[in-house]
């Protein structure tokens, strides 16, 4: 524990040196051909050029190759969805991914966060990206500011028709006004039941009369009780969550009502990452995942190239590019658009959930079997599973039962990334944390997203 506050001290030292005023110049939107255009003509020339230089002798030897050690290309729409995506990341042991930045400690995704999980010497740091109403790509995991923010009481009459407060809703300018909090859950408070009847039977009576009611004044009365109670009730719906109690979802994590965190946009966190690695002669990497880009498609917006944009103003279109980097997504169609009109070098990650979650229009069981983990080899580098994907219990003696998905994502050629490790919310087989981790490592995973970037 001193080991931890002595980090946390030495972390919030280095927030506060860190300027994070807006970038008014580089995150402003534009059209995606006046952010591609020059970019997609560089990179085609430059690759042409590398091309060009192949030797005669180069191309001799790759001619001579054996075609059963070439990993085949899948063609859709005249598009190869294969390789090249560029080489994946050798792992000469499993990388631990500091999950949200370190939320068992502060608010997720926040530049305290972001610190204490580079002190913390992980090899990867994730940023998962929303967009806002002026197409700023930010660093949040929600599109909605609902369990994170303090969004209800600065914003209050900013939700949609279905009660919730959106990121995309607000400009940049206005969620630097927000101060965001550890996870909350919202419940419903108890109600005795005596006054929950007493006081349906008042609602009844009130009825009664007004059904009775003959004359004109009576009548005029009625209708300005009915457009008070549509009144009072739109007003009830300006908040999902209006009558409902907030409680942390953690409630041994940070104080929900303490702090200033502030949100971080994508450019600010890579700056800090950058800045961070410099000082102190760091290696850290970036593992970026696009949140819900099919619904930001939806709204108008295009989610993956403002993020590209990001990215490539910070670097990652030149070689050697400035970190390591994972390019992560639930959305297979993700993947092969990134291929197809990015050509990123970045490693490909296809995130793997469960049907229910509702990710995307996606089987996510058939995924799971030998002949989807083959098909998606053929577009991504690794998948990101969830625990159970790779442990699925225990026998009557405690020891963890394997299912074969690692065996046979390897077999495809696909590193595995399982998320996420929290050791205040263990899966119900497991004993602990470290146990879990343990068996994990055992079952041969290539890495695993963690809460907690020191355990």
């Amino acid at each position: 524990m001193h080991r931890l506050l002595q980090t946390l001290s030495i972390c919030l030292l280095l927030v506060s040196s860190v300027t994070l005023a807006q970038q008014p110049t580089s995150d402003e939107p534009q059209t995606v051909e006046a952010q591609f255009g020059y970019d997609v003509a560089r990179q085609a020339k430059e690759r042409a050029e590398r091309e060009s230089e192949t030797t005669s002798e180069q191309a001799s030897e790759q001619e001579s190759e054996s075609a059963s050690t070439e990993k085949p290309e899948v063609v859709e729409n005249d598009t190869i969805i294969g390789e090249p995506f560029g080489p994946p990341i050798p792992a000469a042991k499993p990388i631990k991914i500091a999950h949200r930045g370190a939320p068992a400690y502060v608010p997720e995704h926040t530049a305290e966060g972001v610190a204490m999980a580079h002190a913390f010497n992980v090899d990867f740091i994730e940023q998962d990206v929303v967009l806002t109403r002026d197409s700023i790509p930010v660093v949040l995991h929600d599109i909605r500011l609902d369990h994170i923010s303090n969004v209800a009481k600065v914003f209050p009459q900013r939700t949609r028709p279905d009660g919730h407060f959106y990121v995309m809703d607000f400009s940049l300018d206005e969620l630097r006004q927000l101060r965001l909090n550890e996870r909350v859950v919202f419940r419903k408070p108890e109600q005795p039941k005596a006054e929950e009847e007493a006081e349906s039977e008042a609602a009844e009576s009130e009825i009664d009369s007004t059904e009775t009611a003959g004359s004109a004044e009576q009548l005029q009365s009625m209708e300005e009780s009915v457009e008070q109670i549509a009144k009072d009730e739109a007003k009830q719906r300006k908040h999902h969550y209006a009558n409902k109690i907030a409680e942390p979802k953690y409630p041994e994590r940070f104080p929900v009502q303490q702090g200033r965190f502030g949100i971080m946009t994508l450019a600010e966190q890579l700056d800090l990452i950058h800045g961070l690695n410099q000082s102190r002669g760091k290696d850290t990497g970036v593992y970026i995942e696009l949140k819900s880009s099919r619904w930001h498609q939806q709204q108008g917006y295009d989610l993956m190239a403002q993020v590209m944009t990001v990215l490539a103003r910070h670097g990652y279109d030149d070689d050697p590019m400035p970190t390591r980097i994972f390019l992560q997504s639930f959305d297979p169609e993700d993947l092969r658009r990134w291929h197809r009109e990015f050509r990123t070098r970045a490693t490909m990650v296809q995130l793997i959930g469960e049907n229910s979650w509702n990710e995307a229009s996606v089987d996510y069981s058939s995924m799971r079997t030998s002949a989807g983990l083959e098909a998606t080899a053929n577009q991504a580098h690794a998948i990101g599973v969830w625990v159970p994907h790779v442990i699925s219990g225990v026998d009557d003696e405690g020891n963890p039962r394997y299912t074969d998905l690692v065996k046979n994502a390897h077999k495809a050629g696909l590193k595995v990334h399982v998320y996420t490790l929290r050791a205040d919310d263990l899966p119900d087989f497991a004993p602990d944390y470290e146990t879990l981790r343990t068996w994990l490592l055992d079952a041969g995973i290539d890495g695993y997203f963690t809460d907690a970037p020191d355990l």
